[in-house]
């Protein structure tokens, strides 16, 4: 497995030992897509369609060019939002295990925090959907 096999999967892996199992929506990054079809089908690599297998999770990917611009917006805006916020200028730390504190407390703040429109908490959000995770494989992905 690679760097970029593992880091598709672990931003829905953060706080938790469970990942969604339907629909986790990508973009159509080139490590799993060979080739993109009609609307949102798409041919998977090999390597990509075992990844997912072993997860236990399906792939929605966006649709490419103008037409599927709007799919994303929101995680791109919070993306970058979150990034000037916390990580601009970078941190200065002096390990890794400080850099994850950090974050870790980053973290904690964004739970007690609301979105725009939604009458309750980050956090509260996360809790009530939980438990519609999947549980990760006890064997790890070679």
């Amino acid at each position: 497995m690679t760097w970029r096999d593992e880091a598709a999967a672990w931003p829905r892996r953060l706080e938790t030992d469970r990942l969604p199992t339907v629909h986790i929506r990508y973009d159509n990054l080139k490590p799993a897509v060979k080739l993109v079809l009609f609307g949102h089908s798409r041919t998977e690599s090999a390597r990509w369609a075992t990844f997912r297998s072993w997860y236990g999770f399906s792939a929605f990917y966006r649709t490419p060019g103008e037409e599927g611009a709007h799919e994303k917006g929101g995680v791109e805006h919070e993306g970058g939002r979150f990034r000037r916020k916390h990580l601009v200028p970078p941190p200065q730390v002096e390990s890794l295990a400080e850099l994850n504190e950090r974050l870790a407390a980053i973290d904690a703040a964004e739970d007690a925090r609301h979105v725009h429109g939604r009458p309750t908490l980050i956090g509260f959000d996360f809790e009530q959907e939980r438990e519609l995770l999947g549980a990760l494989p006890v064997d790890g992905y070679d």
